[in-house]
């Protein structure tokens, strides 16, 4: 086992594409594996009733990996095209399932199979979900509202694409991309809430600060509003970390801080020129650079 802690970055990010890579290589030698096993028969000699119980069972992987493994493999047999789309990283495990599924459940010939899997090639699992729900044939099921017990209610609602656009929105702003549709829509109606109900004006400040208390605090940690306005505007809610060497920019919009390019520890202001849009790796990053690894380890949880 190597160590990896000795070898260079550069290295590292090589080698963990290749095991990126032999990853995505290893499930579809599974795949031709399980095909092989299934033509045989070989989890009936082995003394398992079904491949799903031998993939569940014998092979260690958990009832829904089973489920996936099955169904993505006997389509992979059935139409050879999702093989060839699997071998070249143009379709996932994910979507070659949620296919399979669909085309179980519409009982799709093979020839419409195909185009589907030319359809959803190189889609994201939220694309793939999307076409094929409006391909389905299954009748839209109208909004309801059920009382399960005292304290919980269930609500089934169709949404829009918009809907989901302002849902993800809204996890990017709470900075938290796991957050259930509960916990979004919790958070935004309690601020709603909050936004419409009536408040106590607060009291005027008795004094303004003497020019003594301005000088002081001139230099300040604190990130005037303005700037950070200027610095949202600048980054569109983006991370605005580039890699020096590939040019690529950070593409998320979860969880972003505003981190002093020039840390204020060591001088930097709280200006727009000084202040940067960071997500949360990215700013550990810059602060490990800055600092080292071993004045940060203990401020920072590295991740």
């Amino acid at each position: 086992m190597k160590n990896l802690k000795l070898i260079s970055d550069d290295d590292l990010h090589e080698q963990t594409r290749e095991a990126a890579q032999d990853e995505k290589q290893a499930t579809l030698v599974l795949l031709e594996h399980l095909a092989e096993v299934d033509s045989r028969r070989l989890y009936s000699s082995k003394g398992f009733p079904s491949l799903w119980k031998y993939v569940h069972q014998s092979l260690g992987f958990s009832e829904s990996q089973s489920s996936e493994r099955v169904e993505a493999m006997r389509l992979m047999c059935r139409v050879p095209e999702v093989k060839a789309e699997l071998a070249s990283g143009e379709m996932t495990l994910t979507s070659v399932t949620k296919l399979a599924y669909h085309v179980k459940r519409e009982k799709l010939a093979d020839a419409e199979t195909r185009n589907l899997v030319e359809e959803i090639k190189n889609k994201s699992v939220k694309e793939v979900e999307r076409i094929l729900v409006s391909e389905s044939t299954a009748p839209a099921k109208p909004d309801r509202i059920k009382p399960l017990t005292q304290e919980t209610t269930r609500i089934l609602i169709d949404v829009d694409s918009e809907f989901m656009q302002l849902l993800e929105r809204v996890k990017e702003m709470k900075g938290n991309p796991a957050l259930s549709p509960q916990e979004v829509f919790r958070a935004t109606l309690q601020e709603f809430v909050v936004r419409r109900e009536v408040k106590e004006p607060k009291p005027r400040r008795a004094a303004l600060l003497s020019n003594e208390v301005v000088q002081a605090h001139r230099r300040s940690r604190t990130i005037p509003a303005h700037v950070k306005r200027f610095v949202r505007q600048r980054s569109n809610d983006q991370c605005e970390y580039v890699d020096s060497d590939s040019k690529r920019r950070c593409d998320t919009r979860f969880g972003l801080q505003f981190d002093h390019a020039r840390p204020f520890a060591k001088g930097g202001d709280s200006n727009r020129e000084n202040i940067r849009h960071y997500c949360p790796a990215h700013n550990r990053l810059a602060a490990i650079r800055e600092f080292g690894v071993r004045k940060m380890e203990r401020y920072l949880r590295l991740g």
